[in-house]
């Protein structure tokens, strides 16, 4: 695809990356973000880490992290993209990615 192929759009889209760290920022500065987010119909995409150097924790452990208020607005009722490090895998992840951001602004 050329340059001259790329739709532009004015849409936003928030990339939520979710690890064993999300959430933990004292200033809840993450948590004022998402909220802005889904206060202006912003589209929060998550991806969820999967290698364990790089912070993986199970899907639990980010609802026990979870702001409680981001919880009640439905932040997890979308499905989180699995990131994976091995090449293989990583591709399909990428693609899921591409495919679910292009999706966000082509509404």
């Amino acid at each position: 695809m050329s340059l001259s192929e790329l739709k532009f759009t004015d849409k936003k889209v928030m990339l939520l990356y979710l690890n064993k760290k999300t959430f933990q920022d004292d200033e809840g500065r993450l948590k004022e973000a998402v909220l802005y987010s889904l206060d202006n119909a912003i589209n929060v995409v998550m991806v969820h880490e999967q290698d364990v150097n790089k912070g993986y924790c199970a899907f639990e452990q980010l609802f026990l992290q979870t702001p409680k208020e981001l919880l009640a607005r439905g932040l997890y009722n979308d499905i989180a993209i699995p990131l994976y490090r091995r090449k293989e895998y990583n591709a399909v992840s990428m693609r899921l990615l591409s495919k679910k951001l292009n999706d966000c602004i082509s509404k």
